[in-house]
């Protein structure tokens, strides 16, 4: 456990009086920190939507355990993070993909050392990784200063008494109130990193050039998609947070989707695993080539309802394109039943592609008991 202090210093030398409200939304404004700067170190953002995790009220348990008669001193304990949540302190130090210049979380950091470390480098850093709401929980913190004088932290792992001041109430609000806003977006770019164990990685974006930083939610598809999209072009959809720099710090992501530029058969793999409705839309419209309607058949019989697949398959076997009709054959070689085994047989007998016959026969071959 590490103990830390709070002295509340009031300007000049008369005797500090505030009200007692004023110490209840400090306390509260403290704890919220502590979270949020938690949640920026972890998550990339300070707040998101959900249930609040265990490990983070296990993290931020702050204790008073002493009170100066007469005084304005507060001494709060704090356990460290290594003990409170060491999982989410070895993730933390697994964050390659974020490359930030991030302060570390050291061996005894409590809650509050984050805290108060996170809220100085908004203070002297115009690119700090912070978001906008966790800016308004420091201006909270800070409003005593604003209001009556200064507070001053000391203790865990501060290295040495620190000041906040009204200046850095108005320096952290004037920052907090540029910064721009959560906003939806929605951009292409290339999956040039990704962490499947933290379920985060970089896109740089096609329009600006610019690399964003992305988190994705817990549901298994997505480790998937990270695996097998790295260095594809994608489209990403969420939600971005800014710092007070302007410059984006991270995505909340509500959908990633390969973008080919190109039909083509890594397309039409992955479409037939993840978005079967799409590829059967491709085989009942015209905007594939006959080169690329082929694959797509052949791909489509992937696809296990083969409620849906095989009526669209077997259309295509009375298609123009001779190579299209034995994509189609392919594809309904994974579904063969008597009515698919019939619709075969007459191909083999019928076609006038030697092709399509020679493919026709060839599944009916195979799939014979």
């Amino acid at each position: 456990m590490a103990t830390h202090t709070i002295k509340f210093k009031t300007h000049g030398d008369g005797a500090l009086r505030f009200p007692a409200r004023d110490l209840v939304d400090i306390i509260s404004a403290l704890l919220d920190g502590a979270s949020q700067a938690l949640r920026l170190r972890v998550d990339g953002v300070s707040t998101k939507r959900g249930a609040r995790p265990d490990w983070l009220d296990a993290a931020t348990e702050v204790d008073v355990v002493g009170l100066h008669a007469g005084s304005a001193v507060l001494h709060l304990s704090a356990c460290a993070l290594h003990d409170a949540a060491p999982d989410i302190v070895h993730a933390v130090s697994q964050r390659d993909w974020f490359d930030l210049d991030a302060i570390p979380i050291k061996k005894n950091d409590t809650a509050l050392d984050i805290f108060f470390n996170t809220m100085l480098s908004v203070r002297h850093d115009q690119d700090a990784l912070v978001d906008k709401k966790f800016m308004e929980t420091c201006c909270r913190f800070i409003s005593f200063a604003e209001k009556h004088g200064e507070i001053e932290v000391s203790g865990g792992g501060l290295g040495g008494a620190k000041v906040f001041s009204v200046a850095d109430h108005t320096a952290i609000r004037t920052k907090q109130q540029r910064t721009p806003d959560p906003q939806a977006v929605s951009f292409h770019g290339v999956l040039v990193a990704c962490n499947v164990s933290t379920r985060t990685g970089s896109i740089i974006r096609e329009d600006t050039g610019e690399t964003i930083r992305f988190r994705v939610g817990p549901d298994e598809c997505w480790t998937w998609m990270l695996k097998r999209m790295l260095n594809l072009r994608v489209r990403l959809e969420g939600t971005v947070y800014f710092g007070p720099s302007g410059k984006a710090l991270l995505v909340e992501a509500n959908s990633m989707e390969a973008a080919w530029r190109r039909h083509c058969e890594e397309e039409f793999e992955y479409l037939a695993e993840h978005q079967p409705y799409r590829l059967l839309a491709y085989l009942e419209n015209d905007d594939l080539t006959p080169s690329e309607l082929t694959f797509a058949a052949e791909y489509a019989g992937l696809i296990r309802n083969a409620t849906t697949v095989v009526p669209a398959l077997t259309r295509l076997l009375s298609h123009d394109s001779a190579p299209v009709r034995e994509g189609a054959i392919y594809g309904l070689s994974y579904h063969v039943d008597a009515s698919v085994r019939a619709a075969l047989a007459q191909l083999a007998k019928e076609d006038t592609s030697d092709g399509v016959r020679e493919a026709a026969q060839e599944v009916i071959d195979r799939c014979s008991p």
